[in-house]
């Protein structure tokens, strides 16, 4: 059997540990964890080349999404999203494939509000909108989405923190003076770089963390996701796929739910 076969047995009998949700049928693999679970050395490329294979996503019933780092490296994380179909296989035939075992959601889905996940931590976006003068930095943010996106947090006594463009991660009793900057505006590097800034921050608090939900758009939580789920850390976004307006329709529908008397 060949290294790449060997890989791809290796994943099949050990997809369920190495697959990290990012939430709603998303997950990740890093190359890294591959290649240490099967005590390789010097074989991170047939790793890599794996992981994007068409056979292996054929395999598996994923399609990559995305890849993050360096093209060849231990920290190179794939991202995949769950296909109710097979990804057509161009590469070598395979074995039938099985889905990975966990619910999905149709994108944009506006139906009846599920339950949130239970979380050990919290993370919401700033956002543009600001007040004019100084305050603590859960107040400093004034359009409806963060306000509502605060209220719900705070109704289910999550510790949260805020994803600043400018400051990395914020206390939300953090003193702060209102600013201009969207990481919408920076580079890929730039981006990079102001997430490895919010994951040091995290660190220290991360000991007894095993779910985090995060409210903010693929850019702020690009880098942020897989850098969690390589911890082992369940990580939830329950907004993913949801326009603006629908978003803002989903907090109210959270919202009124918490309010709704039990048994209604």
């Amino acid at each position: 059997m060949g290294l790449h076969d060997r890989i791809r047995e290796h994943l099949k009998e050990n997809r369920d540990s190495l697959l990290r949700p990012l939430g709603y049928g998303r997950f990740s693999i890093r190359a890294g964890d591959v290649v240490s679970s099967m005590r390789l050395k010097n074989r991170t490329p047939a790793a890599c080349a794996v992981l994007r294979s068409k056979e292996f996503q054929h395999q598996a019933r994923l399609r990559c999404v995305d890849r993050l780092g360096p093209r060849e490296s231990t920290t190179t994380t794939f991202l995949y999203e769950v296909l109710t179909e097979a990804v057509p296989n161009t590469d070598a035939p395979s074995q039938p494939p099985t889905a990975p075992p966990t619910a999905t959601r149709e994108k944009g889905s506006l139906a009846e509000p599920e339950e949130l996940p239970r979380a050990d931590l919290c993370l919401v976006s700033c956002g543009r909108r600001k007040v004019p003068n100084a305050v603590p930095a859960k107040d400093l943010y004034c359009s409806p989405q963060f306000r509502k996106t605060r209220e719900l947090v705070e109704s289910q006594g999550w510790p949260w923190f805020i994803l600043s463009a400018k400051h990395g991660l914020l206390d939300p009793e953090r003193k702060t003076e209102p600013y201009d900057m969207t990481l919408n505006n920076m580079g890929a590097a730039e981006r990079r770089e102001w997430a490895k800034t919010v994951m040091d921050a995290l660190e220290p608090r991360l000991a007894r963390v095993r779910s985090v939900v995060i409210f903010a758009g693929e850019t702020y939580r690009k880098h942020l996701a897989p850098d969690l789920c390589s911890r082992g850390i369940e990580v939830h976004v329950p907004m993913e796929g949801l326009l603006q307006g629908e978003q803002l329709a989903w907090l109210n529908a959270q919202l009124t739910r918490l309010e709704r008397p039990r048994g209604k």
